[in-house]
């Protein structure tokens, strides 16, 4: 579901709950929806992904990768990515994971920047 899509849900959503003198739930939805649209993708939609081809990247340090990371993972750090991300393809299917879902959120919005327009954060990589 595209951000848009999510934002006129919860418009309608408000809207209705605000008619029926309920704008407590009203308010509570459009900040569920407002959180839920950050990007994150759920682990068996990342898993289904990467099985059809999408490309798995660890943006987490060489140090953090070298002790453990999810198989099938390249190791593209988010501090040489402005750098580095020729080496992605800009139509692939992306999905990025790190320790805790701030850094591949970074990783996220700079390739969005650029151009990539499906690339998935997975969060923590706990997640996958």
């Amino acid at each position: 579901m595209t951000n848009l899509r999510r934002g006129a849900l919860a418009l309608s959503a408000m809207i209705r709950l605000l008619d029926q003198k309920r704008p407590l739930l009203g308010w509570v939805l459009v900040l569920f929806l407002s959180c839920t649209s950050s990007g994150f993708i759920a682990s068996e939609e990342a898993k289904a992904k990467v099985q059809k081809g999408a490309l798995l990247v660890d943006v987490r340090t060489p140090e953090e990768f070298a002790e453990g990371h999810i198989k099938g993972a390249i190791n593209l750090p988010v501090d040489e990515l402005e750098q580095r991300k020729s080496e992605l393809k800009p139509d692939a299917e992306i999905v990025l994971y790190c320790r805790s879902g701030a850094r591949s959120g970074r990783a996220k919005s700079m390739l969005e920047r650029s151009g990539y327009q499906r690339v998935y954060n997975l969060g923590g990589m706990s997640n996958w």
